[in-house]
């Protein structure tokens, strides 16, 4: 078994012996926050309890911005083989207008670039 203390929206699963599956999706209210993890595995062999040692993690909740761009690219470059330099390309705008350079662009097919910030975007 896998004893264990946690935020309280953190669900736990067992898939199999041994196997545990921790998932937290953090509200609002945690964002900005650092959350401790602990747990012990534990299992009874030969009639003796036998635990694991008592470990420990702490989570950082970081604020992360989505947003999408509708845009028009015009370009000679393949956007299936050139996708990396056409992203950088956008990027390289993007911060050049004054998003901040921690921006992750994705371009996600057809018109649709998707940008990823973990501060909100000025303006």
């Amino acid at each position: 078994d896998l004893l264990v203390s946690r935020p309280y929206n953190m669900a736990k699963s067992t898939s199999g012996s041994g196997n545990f599956t921790l998932r937290w999706t953090p509200s609002e209210s945690q964002a900005n926050e650092s959350h401790p993890i602990c747990f012990i595995v534990e299992t009874r062999y030969s009639g003796f309890l036998h635990q694991s040692e008592h470990r420990c993690v702490i989570v950082t909740v970081r604020t992360l911005h989505i947003f999408y761009l509708k845009m028009k690219i015009s370009t000679t470059l393949s956007l299936v083989n050139d996708k990396e330099i056409i992203q950088n390309a956008i990027k390289d705008e993007l911060v050049r207008r004054g998003m901040a350079s921690s921006i992750r662009v994705r371009l996600l097919g057809g018109d649709l670039v998707e940008v990823r910030t973990p501060i909100p975007p000025s303006g």
